[in-house]
């Protein structure tokens, strides 16, 4: 019951420490504060004067989320900063003994626009489902399904940062170079290379946070997770298929190699077992 509270509180703990330590500064924190701030009102209203369980847990959830959306994504800035030797050249490697083409398969996508703007579409619907998910599972009082699920992410995160601090990958916008301030989708490797740069401080908005791990790919670990966590409910094949695409527009779309995928896949793998267990 108190693990969620606890490995948030751990997070929060080192996520303190790490940006005092890498000279990072982080702003943007008002939002956040505010709709949680707002929300708490709510949730105790619905608690005891007109009771709604469905109601209540929706709301700690959605403040939950947002507590670990922010920490998570501070910790993935921190995990960049630890530098190291990249493993790009191996990651290329591995893709073309799988017969797979990185730069043939983001020429062909980005030269079809109707194509392009379809899978970044869903690409982008991480936020969208989460809430979704937070509402199916409150609205069914499966409180398991929402306590799992987001504890299958934290679990996936400390993983994912693990890895990226041992084995640094930049991604194939940099790696073939195809990263400028006009490639949507390849921004982050500015910020992914001031931080490996040994030059602080750093400050960052929370209001305006990218996604920089490549290796692996959080987006297939969470496109996992919905999924899994909906399983048995007729939810389960509007996410399967959501997923599915959003899972192949990580590649052109979100900048990630085939091995980025895979590995996303194997971390999900690890961390959903790990939250039933514990949850």
């Amino acid at each position: 019951m108190f693990l969620i509270p606890f490995l948030i509180l751990v997070m929060a703990l080192t996520d303190i420490a790490g940006c005092h330590f890498a000279g990072l500064d982080f702003t943007g924190f008002a939002r956040p504060f505010l709709i949680c701030l707002v929300s708490a009102p709510i949730a105790i209203f619905y608690s005891f004067l007109r009771p709604s369980k469905i109601i209540v847990e929706a709301i700690l959830y959605v403040q939950a989320w947002i507590l670990f959306s922010l920490l998570g994504s501070i910790q993935t800035y921190l995990a960049c900063t630890a530098g190291g030797p990249t493993i790009d050249k191996t990651l290329i490697t591995l893709d073309r003994l799988a017969g797979f083409d990185w730069p043939a398969c983001f020429s062909f996508v980005r030269s079809h626009s109707i194509l392009y703007n379809f899978l970044a579409l869903f690409y982008g619907t991480l936020l969208v489902q989460i809430v979704i998910n937070i509402l199916i599972f409150s609205f069914y009082g499966d409180q398991k399904r929402n306590r799992r699920m987001l504890l299958s992410a934290i679990a996936a995160i400390f993983i994912s940062s693990f890895i990226v601090i041992v084995f640094p990958s930049l991604g194939p916008f940099y790696a073939f170079g195809y990263y400028s301030k006009g490639v949507p989708g390849s921004e982050y490797v500015y910020t992914f290379l001031a931080l490996r740069d040994s030059v602080a401080p750093h400050t960052f908005s929370l209001d305006h946070m990218e996604g920089l791990y490549s290796f692996p790919s959080y987006h297939i670990v969470l496109a996992i997770i919905f999924t899994y966590y909906n399983r048995g409910l007729r939810s389960f094949y509007p996410f399967a298929a959501v997923n599915c695409i959003m899972a192949i527009s990580t590649i052109p779309v979100g900048g990630h190699y085939l091995m980025d995928v895979l590995s996303g896949a194997l971390v999900a793998c690890v961390a959903i077992p790990l939250a039933n267990k514990f949850a």
